[in-house]
């Protein structure tokens, strides 16, 4: 997805990269079934979004490649999988990796959601339903 690819890319600027994904309390009631899903990940993502450091999201240096990962449950962390039914049917859930070139492992971040063409950024979002 060019799209993910282009997202990664943006978000290695840190945090002022990322805050420019932060969801809104209408977007995330878009991707969530219940007013209850909608709330818990309302709070989970407004205390992400105010502990994330300067250098918030970033690449090792070396790792010049992105992998994108999903929308499929299985290129997804499995915390995803037991907390689907608080996300509306047909939503997709990408993730990506910066790599070394060739190399498969990296540093992955998951959690990016279109909603209605535009990008949302919640990361490890599964986390909002297992605590």
């Amino acid at each position: 997805n060019a799209a993910v690819k282009e997202i990664a890319e943006s978000l290695r600027d840190g945090r002022q990269g990322v805050e420019s994904f932060q969801p809104s309390a209408e977007q995330i009631q878009k991707i969530t079934t219940t007013p209850e899903a909608a709330a818990k990940l309302t709070v989970y993502a407004n205390g992400l979004y105010e502990s994330i450091p300067e250098d918030a999201i970033g690449a090792k240096p070396g790792q010049t490649e992105i992998l994108v990962r999903g929308p499929g449950l299985d290129d997804l962390p499995g915390g995803y999988g037991e907390v689907m039914g608080n996300f509306r049917e047909g939503i997709e859930i990408y993730g990506f990796k910066y790599v070394e070139p060739g190399e498969t492992l990296g540093m992955a971040f998951d959690g990016l959601f279109e909603v209605e063409g535009e990008w949302i950024f919640i990361p490890k979002a599964w986390r909002a339903f297992s605590q």
